[in-house]
């Protein structure tokens, strides 16, 4: 169970709620500009993608990785975002953390670079947040008093790191672990990261 204390400040009177109306109009106007910089930013990446499909630049391997990749990213997503209200804030457009910048690079159980990666996701537990990133190595900003994780995938397959491994790799080199199997459900996924449970 979790307690939320959320702060309400009445308006008694015409003025007071004029000037609540005015105030979430400028915090609702600057919402709608970060969720609009964040779907350009993902309508591109998806526009080139199909771009590259549609000139012929990927081969029927290629293109099959990318879509496998493409299906389990979303379903990361749809399994925090529940008629637009999950547990992390998929749909809630806010600023990167604050505290702490690191240029991550990835590797797997060997230590080898795990390459390139279709998706990447910063994982905040403690704030119930997703950060959508690129690149390997990323800059990554995060906030170390955080419960932070680390979200990849690869070739139709997730990896990650757990809070230990982000922890350990203030140096820069991030280990990320290859999920086994599929996740039969999002309720294995919650239960295998801990996702709502403290």
């Amino acid at each position: 169970l979790t307690v939320l204390n959320v702060p309400v400040y009445p308006a008694y009177d015409e003025a007071g709620y004029v000037n609540a109306v005015n105030d979430f109009d400028k915090r609702y106007a600057a919402y709608q500009s970060v969720l609009n910089t964040r779907t350009a930013l993902e309508q591109t990446a998806r526009s080139n993608y199909e771009n590259a499909v549609n000139a012929g630049n990927l081969n029927a391997t290629n293109t099959q990785a990318s879509q496998a990749s493409t299906n389990v990213a979303t379903n990361v997503l749809r399994v925090f975002s529940i008629s637009g209200f999950g547990v992390y804030n998929c749909d809630h457009a806010g600023t990167y953390p604050q505290g702490a910048t690191t240029i991550f690079s990835f590797l797997d159980e060997n230590g080898g670079s795990i390459g390139s990666l279709s998706f990447l996701y910063h994982v905040d537990k403690s704030h119930f947040s997703l950060y959508l990133q690129s690149g390997n190595p990323a800059r990554v900003s995060y906030d170390p008093a955080s419960e932070n994780m680390m979200w990849g995938v690869k070739d139709g397959t997730l990896y990650y790191s757990t809070s230990t491994d982000f922890t350990h790799a203030a140096g820069g080199d991030m280990t990320m672990h290859k999920l086994a199997k599929p996740f039969a459900s999002g309720d294995e996924m919650k239960n295998f990261f801990g996702i709502g449970t403290k």
